[in-house]
């Protein structure tokens, strides 16, 4: 049965993600020149943001983006006045926390270079494309930050689903949004459970891609510019 889709994850296998919210707040507070231990500050935002991901979860299931950032600016405010942070500071922090992250010059968020060709290759082909990750409501902007969102047919952050890989009913979900059956679709990620066992589970197609290693046989590749030869090579 050839294949008609390719769904992606994006963390580490279309974007490489280097982010801890609680050190990127605590650089742009000191950044500001406020001072206090800054691997104290990130432990107590990331214990204050553990303690509100049911909050957090909950309102992307709603896919309410106002109130999502009224959640984060919440948050800053509560772990600011801890650290002796006046309110009126929030803001400037906040707005340098969002251009670290979601900047042009972003170093939390990063493109890999295989990307755009194997993208444009695959949609020129005629494969839809979606993205199925473990990531909040985000998601959809740092795909459009990096200029890719429009390759794709279908964008699925698992907590706006409120399932996670590797339940397969997040790849079953996919499959009926893109009107596909499972063993016409392939999935490309890098975890072996989340990823490869997640979609297998679903009946799909599925490869994991390393970079680190140059050479590597099936299911692993080493880079994207190998998946439209993969892809014609599965009857």
């Amino acid at each position: 049965m050839p294949i008609k889709a390719v769904t992606f994850d994006c963390a580490q296998t279309l974007v490489e993600v280097d982010w801890n919210p609680g050190a990127v707040i605590s650089e742009c507070a000191i950044a500001q020149g406020h001072a206090f231990d800054s691997e104290t500050g990130a432990a107590r935002y990331g214990d204050l943001l553990q303690a509100r991901r049911p909050e957090f979860c909950r309102l992307n299931r709603l896919n309410d983006r106002i109130a999502i950032d009224e959640f984060w600016s919440n948050l800053a405010r509560h772990w600011a006045e801890e650290f002796g942070i006046h309110s009126a500071a929030v803001g400037s922090i906040l707005e340098e926390a969002d251009r670290r992250l979601f900047g042009a010059d972003s170093c939390i968020f990063r493109l890999f270079p295989d990307v755009p060709a194997c993208l444009l290759t695959l949609k020129c082909d005629g494969y839809r494309l979606a993205v199925i990750s473990n990531w909040d409501i985000s998601l959809h902007r740092v795909l459009l930050m990096h200029g890719i969102d429009s390759y794709f047919d279908l964008v699925i952050p698992s907590l706006c689903l409120g399932i996670e890989k590797p339940d397969p009913r997040i790849f079953e979900h996919a499959l009926q949004e893109l009107d596909v059956p499972a063993g016409s679709a392939l999935h490309v990620g890098d975890h072996p459970v989340d990823d490869l066992h997640g979609a297998r589970s679903a009946g799909m197609h599925a490869l994991l891609i390393d970079r680190s290693r140059p050479h590597c046989q099936l299911p692993y590749i080493s880079s994207l510019d190998q998946l439209p030869e993969v892809l014609r090579s599965i009857a």
